[in-house]
């Protein structure tokens, strides 16, 4: 287990109790799995959730059996970033989505494998975004209607002065936890 039985069973009574139009989940790391191998096999990373694929199961299981609105999990502390849809069954590629997931990137740290983002984002169609190249943060901005989240970058990590923008935007609906992109 990731969060041991204490912190697991506090999780589930919380996600039990949860009410409102969005439910987030701030954790440490990438909650989606990551396969970081081109093509058959798989080349999971098990200092994240991959490593405790049980775990991360009991979670997504907890969020359909509370009936859970909207679960949003936010994540970091992987030098990249990374959004995709929180499926049921990670090892169903076809199953259900029961949420959303946005994993920020460090602020100064530069990522081992930036260069190969676009090919692991390839073979994690679950995942609709991820850039290794850009350090900055995330942005996001609950309402009734829409959560909107601005990953935003700075120019040069290493100047105090420098300029900073906004790398992409998503949007997702209540009740549709599909993220879309914006601009």
């Amino acid at each position: 287990t990731l969060l041991g039985p204490q912190q697991e069973h506090w999780l589930e009574s919380s996600l039990a109790d949860a009410r409102g139009v969005w439910t987030v989940l701030g954790q440490q790391s990438l909650f989606g799995k990551r396969d970081n191998l081109p093509g058959p096999g798989e080349l999971l990373w098990n200092d994240s959730w991959d490593g405790y694929a049980p775990a991360r199961r009991r979670v997504t299981d907890a969020f359909q059996k509370h009936g859970v609105a909207n679960p949003v999990i936010l994540g970091g502390d992987v030098h990249e970033n990374w959004v995709g849809h929180v499926l049921a069954d990670y090892d169903r590629p076809d199953s259900p989505v029961v949420g959303v997931e946005f994993c920020g990137t460090s602020i100064t740290s530069r990522a081992g494998g930036a260069d190969r983002v676009a090919q692991r984002l390839a073979e994690n169609p679950h995942f609709v975004f991820a850039d290794g190249w850009r350090r900055g943060y995330g942005l996001c901005e609950f309402t009734p209607e829409r959560l909107t989240t601005r990953l935003r970058v700075v120019e040069d990590v290493s100047r105090f002065e420098t300029g900073i923008e906004t790398l992409a935007a998503f949007e997702v609906k209540p009740g549709q936890p599909r993220i879309e992109r914006l601009g």
